[in-house]
């Protein structure tokens, strides 16, 4: 459940910054909104957050933003420089509900991700972001209108540093459904946990 947390507050990061990026800089391209994204996000965060690769915002309905080579940092103490690494975001936003500052998004996919949650030898969660604690969503309705979640070769891993314990899951594939906020969500998986298919 607190990775669903997580994920939730992290898609609501994104969708939060893509919104105001888009009614503030939508003529003045790509590269500019890319910047945008990598400053407030890096601001909510208190982590940096870098887009290395292409980035792209397809203007209609839905809005298609795409971004290669994605990168957040892990917090000082971690045990990797990284808490989340993507070859690929693709995330499609329906447009009119930004308006009344609902979130619809039909479909986020993520290419090749790497997300690393381990706690310190204090208990300390590296997901305990600086700004981003109020912005976490508590209740499945308030998460953005999530129709479609697809993961391609992606590694989770847990870190527990007060016991040294860690988990990893590798998916070949992932997929998560849902139509609606009041139906139930749809998994399909195919990986590996501690390395046994």
């Amino acid at each position: 459940m607190r990775a669903v947390k997580i994920v939730g507050a992290v898609v609501l990061g994104i969708v939060l910054v893509v919104a105001l990026a888009i009614g503030a800089v939508m003529m003045l391209g790509d590269p500019v909104i890319a910047r945008f994204i990598e400053r407030h996000g890096s601001g909510l965060l208190g982590r940096e957050v870098r887009i290395g690769g292409a980035f792209h915002i397809g203007w209609g309905r839905p809005i298609r933003v795409s971004a290669e080579d994605v990168h957040v940092a892990n917090a000082e103490w971690g045990s990797a420089p990284e808490m989340l690494a993507l070859q690929r975001l693709e995330l499609d936003i329906e447009p009119w509900p930004l308006l009344r500052f609902k979130y619809v998004v039909p479909r986020l996919a993520l290419t090749g991700p790497k997300l690393l949650l381990e706690k310190s030898p204090d208990g300390t969660g590296n997901w305990n972001f600086f700004a981003a604690k109020a912005a976490t969503p508590q209740k499945r309705t308030q998460f953005p209108d999530l129709h479609r979640f697809a993961v391609g070769g992606g590694v989770f891993t847990w870190h527990n540093q007060e016991t040294n314990a860690t988990t990893a899951l590798s998916f070949a594939e992932l997929q998560l459904e849902a139509p609606d906020t009041t139906s139930p969500i749809a998994i399909a998986a195919k990986g590996d946990f501690q390395r046994v298919p």
